[in-house]
């Protein structure tokens, strides 16, 4: 039987107090990893699509994928790299040699499978990937490079406070991501639309 070991901190301050935070050693050593070979943290990176599991034997047949494997991209970010080589409707089967199930798995130590991302989160920033896809029925591999998430609107400003400018009642401030969510509903935004207007 395996023991998992686990770094747990606490914070404690005149506000609280018995706060406790358990981080899996997987995390530390990435962190520490990660900061060996950038001199940085870069954060863990992504592979910059959205994708549908492919467990329906009609739509692998519509697809034109022969066996009972493979994840279907609905959606590739256009601000990844993965952009350039990769398209919807693709379907992605194996991941640096490693074939992806069609519910979305991969093989994890002997007998067990875990979620196909868990293969993206052992890969640091700007590690090269070879992706095996099937596009139109034809089986071909395309390499990408990995990246952290861009957002194409600016989720954290600095971490500070945002600056304004209040001219004649009306206040302009940065756009960010939280205001988008705080706001969509009264000003009739949301980040779907404008990112149809960023590719358009």
């Amino acid at each position: 039987m395996m023991m998992e070991i686990a770094l747990e901190l606490h914070f404690r301050s005149d506000d609280a107090e018995n706060i406790g935070y358990v981080i899996p050693t997987t995390v530390v050593s990435h962190f520490l990893e990660d900061y060996e070979r950038n001199g940085k943290y870069c954060g863990f990176p992504c592979l910059g699509v959205l994708l549908q599991k492919l467990e329906n034997p009609v739509l692998r047949a519509c697809l034109k994928v022969p066996s009972n494997e493979g994840v279907l991209v609905r959606k590739v970010e256009p601000t990844s790299d993965i952009s350039n080589v990769v398209k919807e409707g693709d379907v992605i089967v194996s991941f640096d040699g490693v074939h992806v199930g069609c519910e979305g798995t991969v093989p994890f130590r002997s007998s067990e499978r875990i979620a196909f991302r868990y293969l993206i989160s052992q890969k640091f920033t700007g590690d090269s990937v070879e992706l095996g896809i099937i596009r139109e029925g034809e089986f071909m591999k395309v390499q990408a490079v990995l990246k952290p998430r861009v957002h194409l609107v600016p989720y954290h400003i600095e971490g500070g406070q945002p600056s304004y400018l209040i001219v004649a009642g009306l206040v302009f401030t940065p756009l960010s991501e939280p205001l988008i969510e705080e706001e969509e509903d009264s000003i009739g935004l949301s980040l779907d639309k404008m990112m149809i207007a960023r590719n358009d």
